[in-house]
């Protein structure tokens, strides 16, 4: 090992410490010598896409084959181990095909070519651990109906009329308040100018009427 290699692990090493990275789940080294630079390039763009959206999508950072099973990161760091062999749309693949795969810009989905198949990180979650994908969508479920109900009450409690709410369609606001779809930035900044509170305030009164 010449000294200058020695001395760039040993700043890296350094680095790493100063992080005080306590979990695996905290850090993700790309190949970025094995992939090249638009590998790297590219990861960047997904990454800077992820934070920028504005939507709570999984979205797909990196992914590679090993051992029969395909590894994927998301921009949040997660991790996402599937077996091949359980994905019906692969499964018969040559190991060539396999890897000849490549990643939406903003992390949609890896997407194989030659097998013209499109996978998203919902769909590989499904695949790869389904009883848990339906405890997770029955916890937002129940959050969004709590969540609606609080909206609904400090609502009525102001005076307000469903279709009192500008930026809100009395249709959308009907769907919040249901539980239907969840409550989104744009939604509250919406329902404080109507309640003529500022954002914080009103996630107060929400959250007090939920208490």
């Amino acid at each position: 090992m010449n000294g200058m290699h020695a001395q760039a692990i040993d700043t890296l090493f350094t680095r790493l410490l100063k992080l005080q990275i306590r979990s695996p789940q905290r850090l993700y080294l790309a190949d970025c010598v094995g992939n090249g630079t638009t590998h790297c390039m590219a990861l960047l763009q997904r990454l800077t896409s992820a934070l920028s959206a504005k939507d709570d999508l999984d979205r797909i950072l990196d992914a590679r084959i090993e051992s029969g099973v395909l590894r994927l990161v998301s921009p949040e760091f997660k991790r996402l181990d599937v077996p091949v062999a359980q994905i019906p749309a692969l499964a018969a693949a040559e190991a060539a095909a396999l890897g000849e795969f490549e990643i939406d810009e903003d992390g949609s989905f890896v997407y194989w070519p030659k097998l013209d198949v499109h996978l998203g990180w919902d769909q590989l979650e499904q695949i790869a651990n389904p009883d848990a994908v339906r405890k997770a969508r029955q916890k937002h479920r129940e959050f969004n109906i709590r969540y609606g109900k609080a909206v609904q009450r400090v609502r009525e409690r102001s005076g307000l009329r469903l279709n009192g709410v500008p930026g809100l369609s009395k249709k959308q606001l009907g769907r919040i308040e249901k539980g239907q779809c969840r409550l989104t930035a744009n939604a509250i900044e919406a329902l404080s100018k109507a309640h003529k509170v500022k954002p914080n305030e009103y996630l107060q009164r929400l959250a007090d009427t939920l208490d």
